[in-house]
């Protein structure tokens, strides 16, 4: 996946695994972060963006908890 970030995990203070890439470094993203992750918005992600025309009246949580951003108020929406 694009756009994750580099952290050096030290021993013991992870909670979680990350995979380690190529050069030694290890990559990670928020779904690796499983049940300590409150909401994700991915705004790489276009298939979590709900369109009235060419606003965004929903952004989908990615984390699995169900907690999207909605805005009922076509005024508000803001564009994609």
């Amino acid at each position: 996946m694009g756009g994750h970030r580099r952290l050096v995990v030290a021993a013991g203070a992870g909670a979680f695994t990350a995979p380690v890439t190529a050069d030694g470094s290890t990559a990670w993203g928020p779904e690796d972060l499983a049940g300590g992750l409150a909401l994700w918005f991915d705004a790489d992600d276009a298939t979590t963006f709900t369109l009235a025309g060419t606003a965004v009246s929903e952004w989908v949580d990615k984390s699995g908890h169900l907690r999207s951003a909605s805005q009922s108020t076509s005024a508000n929406r803001p564009a994609q």
